[in-house]
């Protein structure tokens, strides 16, 4: 029986909370605004992860050309190859943070900066 009394008491204490909280009319967050939000987008909303799939895709390139040029040597061997993968990786990584630094204006990295403020 306690518990009940103690629950209810509880619960008209929260409501008359609510009610002195609200008196004064709707929050502004809550209010109707006319307002509008434009964002733009281009590419992935994870930047690591585009980057990732840049270097990934530059290795891969990097690998095709050297296996082109493997191919096209007389001795056979696999350095054009390794080289072509390595070069293609990090010239996907530059392209990466390249095109994750110019999704906006202010870029991706200062954004990130601002809001961890």
């Amino acid at each position: 029986m306690f518990r009940c009394i103690a629950t209810l008491l509880l619960a008209g204490c929260l409501l008359a909370s609510a009610r002195s909280a609200f008196a004064g009319g709707v929050p502004e967050l809550m209010s109707s605004s006319s307002g509008g939000v434009s964002v733009t987008r281009w590419g992935d909303e994870n930047p690591v992860k585009e980057i990732a799939k840049s270097v990934v895709w530059g290795a891969v390139a990097g690998a095709v050309l050297g296996g082109a040029v493997m191919l096209a040597e007389s001795d056979p061997s696999l350095e054009p190859v390794r080289w072509g993968t390595v070069i293609g990786a990090f010239g996907g990584l530059g392209a990466g943070v390249y095109f994750v630094r110019m999704e906006s204006p202010a870029g991706i990295f200062t954004r990130r900066l601002v809001l961890l403020r």
